[in-house]
Formats: C-alpha cells, sequence, structure tokens
C-alpha cells in the first residue's frame, strides 16, 4: 500500500472517530490503519511499530478485562506480572509484560 493512502485512510478514520463521537468501532478501526500506517511508514520491524502493536495489544486486553467481572479479570490478563522495560538495539525503551527483566 502507497504511503499516501495509507495516510488517508489514517486521516479519514480519525475523522470518523471525531463524527461519531468517539464511537469505540470507529477508535479500534482508527487505531488498525493507524498501525498500518506507521507499518508502512517506517515497516514492520521498527522499534516504533513493534512498540506500537505491542501497546494496541495492551490497550486491547486491559478493555476486555475490564468488561469481565472483576475476579475474571484478573485470572485472564496475566495477574501478577509486573512491567518490565526492553531496549532495542538502538536504544529505544519500550514496556514488556514479562516477569522478569531483560
Amino acid at each position: 500500500m502507497p504511503v499516501e493512502k495509507s495516510i488517508d485512510d489514517l486521516i479519514e478514520a480519525a475523522r470518523q472517530v471525531i463524527d461519531s463521537d468517539f464511537d469505540a468501532t470507529a477508535f479500534n478501526r482508527w487505531k488498525l490503519e493507524a498501525f498500518k500506517c506507521t507499518n508502512a511508514l517506517v515497516g514492520p520491524e521498527h522499534t516504533h511499530t513493534r512498540y506500537f502493536k505491542s501497546h494496541a495489544q495492551l490497550a486491547e486486553a486491559r478493555s476486555r478485562a475490564a468488561e469481565m467481572p472483576t475476579g475474571e479479570a484478573v485470572t485472564q490478563d496475566g495477574a501478577g506480572e509486573t512491567p518490565s522495560p526492553q531496549r532495542s538495539a538502538d536504544g529505544y525503551q519500550s514496556p514488556s509484560t514479562s516477569a522478569t527483566p531483560a
């Protein structure tokens, strides 16, 4: 996908989020388009792409956990694990849900 189309799709998704008064479905579409745009701009192995993917997955898990009864959410989201920073080859530090530091 050309980068310009990816940027246009991201802008359109953002407009839909605003026009829908921040509807969850529109926001999820925007997150997907933002990931695609980041991927198109810097590539799938770039630190920013990996960080964005990790962040989006964590946000999705938290969102699902928030919709569950309290006891069930604790067993579903990896209770007891603490985030530990991970450094990539370029020195960028990103969060991780690993129980042990890298």
